[in-house]
């Protein structure tokens, strides 16, 4: 398990999973100066969010675990970028 004091070292593609264990996007970055991850969600029609990174529980080699649900992630202002940022 790692922990996220350096989430800059988080692989690009790595599953991000909600506190039930479903995956529910990918990464795309981090940003630990910044204090986010920037997520793909969908299959087919992805779109982004970027995620605190204190939402983040744990890391394990499965993937990153979330401390928020499914339905947590459905705020639409989680795609608006920090600024200066973009996917």
């Amino acid at each position: 398990m790692q922990n996220m004091t350096d989430p800059n070292g988080l692989p690009a593609g790595a599953d991000i999973l909600d506190k039930s264990g479903d995956v529910v996007g990918s990464l795309a970055t981090a940003n630990g100066h910044k204090g986010y991850l920037a997520v793909l969600k969908g299959v087919f029609f992805t779109r982004g969010i970027f995620l605190p990174i204190s939402v983040v529980d744990h890391v394990s080699d499965d993937g990153i675990y979330l401390n928020l649900g499914k339905d947590d992630l459905q705020d639409s202002s989680l795609e608006k970028p920090p600024e200066g940022e973009d996917l």
